[in-house]
């Protein structure tokens, strides 16, 4: 119930009023399809930015259709400082799964986490990227760890866009830091656009692929592999 109000409270107000993309991914790696929804909205002193990976793992699953979600959720509003550029942010990430044939089918897949700092719009060229310097507590951690984010959006030659984002956080347990970064090149042809991703990931639970998972036989993670999973997908922008 928790996870639902969560979703409820947050998107409702983003879905009334935001420009949004659907995202259709074939994982290459993984050999299964992920449907990502991004919703946008901005107005005269903030913005308001949700995302949620929506997969269909038949490999772990014996479940037909969505088996798990991610999700997050961000705000951010200007502050008055450094003429207006500096930006507040809060932000909550959170996932959930499904099991079939149960009456309590709705789980945690993850820990949700909190997320607070500012947000600083580095120009770089004729380029602008926006960096988040934030501090994160997880559910279940006392500890509060630390989270930088680059965003990037980069229009090159005719139809051509470089675009993604990068998370670097910290960890009271387990692996020091952990990396999780997912660059895509996009071709457009207007709302319409197809293009390719690559999931780069380190010390992050959520790789595997059809060949290795992410904890070995002993029942151990891979916190010191590096996991490069390419994705081919279909967008269209509304």
């Amino acid at each position: 119930m928790k996870h639902k109000l969560s979703l409820t409270t947050f998107l409702v107000p983003i879905l009334l009023t935001a420009q949004f993309n659907l995202q259709q991914h074939y994982d290459l790696g993984r050999e299964i399809q992920t449907t990502t929804a991004e919703f946008f909205n901005v107005s005269s002193n903030s913005v308001t930015f949700a995302f949620m990976d929506i997969n269909y793992d038949h490999r772990h699953f014996e479940k037909k259709g969505a088996t798990d979600i991610w999700y997050e959720l961000t705000w951010y509003h200007k502050l008055p400082l450094l003429n207006g550029q500096l930006n507040g942010t809060i932000q909550y990430n959170d996932g959930i799964y499904f099991l079939p044939g149960d009456s309590l089918n709705l789980f945690s897949a993850v820990h949700s986490a909190w997320l607070g700092g500012i947000s600083y719009p580095f120009q770089i060229g004729e380029y602008v990227i926006p960096v988040d310097l934030l501090l994160r507590r997880q559910e279940g951690d006392n500890s509060l760890t630390f989270q930088i984010t680059v965003i990037w959006f980069i229009p090159l030659i005719q139809r051509f866009t470089l675009l993604g984002n990068l998370d670097f956080w910290t960890n009271s347990t387990g692996p020091t830091w952990s990396i999780q970064a997912e660059p895509q090149l996009l071709v457009n042809f207007g709302q319409a656009g197809i293009g390719l991703e690559m999931e780069i990931s380190r010390a992050f639970p959520g790789a595997w692929t059809t060949t290795k998972e992410y904890f070995d036989a002993s029942g151990n993670p891979r916190e010191k592999d590096w996991w490069f999973i390419p994705t081919l997908f279909i967008k269209y922008t509304f």
